[in-house]
């Protein structure tokens, strides 16, 4: 941790005017970024070509994807998700054994 990180929220947004610093971007963000990009080309059916920095989506669709990216994390214990800017989202079903009697 910096002394940067210390300071109170004021002194960065001013020091931040004058000298550009950026965090690191957490894993999830971008999970989240190429879980809507890839939600956005299925429904207009278009390729894979990265992240749209010009993407918007309309005030219907917001609370959709809150819920639609919770069931997603839901899935991971049946499936291995992959998320790569190259490809989007790929997956591959998880072997498990059921339990019969």
């Amino acid at each position: 941790m910096s002394y940067y990180d210390n300071l109170p929220e004021t002194v960065k947004i001013h020091i931040g005017h004058f000298i550009p610093y950026r965090r690191p971007i957490h894993a999830y963000i971008v999970e989240y970024k190429i879980f809507l990009q890839d939600w956005k080309n299925q429904c207009t059916a278009s390729n894979w070509n990265g992240i749209n920095r010009d993407l918007c989506f309309s005030s219907q669709e917001i609370p959709f994807f809150q819920n639609a990216f919770f069931r997603h994390q839901d899935l991971k214990q049946f499936y291995h998700f992959f998320y790569t800017l190259d490809k989007g989202i790929t997956w591959k079903r998880k072997k498990i054994r059921r339990n019969t009697i």
